[in-house]
């Protein structure tokens, strides 16, 4: 077996403050399609990974869905989330590799048609707005996970399932503390009742297939 190449740019995947200098982080990206288009890197408090960064190459291993999985290891974070991840054992569809995959992805799969997402244009639009808004009057720092990433899909996903609008504007109020004591408490019911794991997924969607079945404003 060849020694895999290995390249101090490629570290950039790895390094969160990179993603705040789009300069420095697409001249490593050239550098790397150029020299080491196929890297193994290794880095402190990361599982070592392979990072791929030509088109051509990204595509070939997106083709190989038998050979290339997503399991167990979709999404780049640090080693500690990858064992917190296989401890709690939640898997969502980017965790999921065929057959599985394409039958959960089926059961959700009219709500996220051409003719159901212009529809929700407009609350997305509007929610967009809200949270842009949000952010330039807590400017110059906000912290974005907390205040925006979790809140904006999350309403999203209400208005998809036609939760009234003052229960989002309630919601939208609530204390970020609160919010959590509340996630972690539908967490432990969902564990108690044995929701969590690949049956445990299916069933979850399913109940969210009848509510939104029996709700007209999908």
């Amino acid at each position: 077996m060849s020694t895999p190449i290995m390249d101090d740019a490629a570290k950039v995947f790895a390094t969160p403050k990179a993603y705040t200098d789009e300069a420095k982080l697409h001249a490593a990206l050239t550098h790397l399609r150029a020299n080491a288009p196929v890297s193994w890197v290794e880095v402190p408090n990361y599982k070592p990974f392979w990072a791929i960064t030509k088109h051509a190459d990204i595509m070939d291993v997106e083709r190989a869905n038998t050979v290339f999985t997503n399991s167990p290891r979709p999404v780049l974070v640090t080693a500690e989330d990858d064992e917190r991840q296989a401890a709690v054992g939640v898997r969502t569809l980017i965790h999921m590799d065929d057959p599985q995959h394409r039958s959960v992805r089926a059961i959700g799969a009219d709500w996220f048609r051409p003719k159901a997402m212009r529809a929700l244009k407009e609350r997305a639009d509007e929610l967009a707005k809200v949270y842009v808004d949000k952010m330039a009057a807590i400017a110059p720092e906000c912290d974005f996970v907390q205040q925006v990433a979790v809140n904006y899909p999350l309403y999203m996903i209400m208005s998809l399932l036609g939760v009234p609008e003052s229960r989002l504007s309630a919601d939208a109020q609530a204390d970020p503390g609160t919010v959590r004591q509340r996630r972690r408490r539908v967490q432990a019911r969902r564990r108690r009742r044995a929701d969590v794991g690949p049956a445990g997924d299916v069933r979850v969607l399913h109940r969210i297939d009848r509510f939104a079945a029996r709700n007209p404003h999908r």
